[in-house]
């Protein structure tokens, strides 16, 4: 199994080739082509400073019809990571063999949360854009 940093993936992850596959993912959805079951949320960090939760962890699976691979993220929400100059929201993605049920790779998320959220608005204003073609 490939086990990526942040580093790793910002040095992997192209927003040109991430755009077409977002666009991919929604048309696919549209059509009922993708599995995505809600996502459970549950309080973490509850007894470790007080009888609060710190945060909320949240698990996000989804499969493409047709893909070699199906991808869960692990999130987390801390409103406090503020405070300690850590982001928000962090994020973890489990990438699994879809004929085999394999793990093969453990990316960081973050970052490609944060790429994938910029495409979708992106693709909006591609499509309410006034113009010949495509904004690049």
């Amino acid at each position: 199994m490939r086990v990526l940093s942040d580093d790793e993936v910002a040095g992997l992850l192209d927003l040109g080739d991430l755009l077409p596959e977002i666009e991919r993912a929604f048309r696919k959805q549209g059509r009922g082509e993708v599995e995505r079951p809600e996502r459970p949320h549950f309080p973490v960090g509850t007894g470790i400073e007080g009888d609060e939760p710190l945060g909320t962890g949240l698990t996000m699976p989804a499969y493409i019809h047709g893909d070699d691979h199906y991808a869960t993220k692990l999130a987390s929400v801390h409103e406090g990571n503020a405070e300690r100059g850590r982001p928000t929201v962090q994020a973890q993605i489990a990438v699994t063999d879809a004929r085999t049920g394999e793990p093969t790779a453990l990316l960081a998320g973050t970052r490609i949360t944060n790429a994938r959220t910029g495409c979708i608005g992106g693709l909006a204003a591609d499509r309410l854009a006034v113009g010949d073609g495509p904004v690049t």
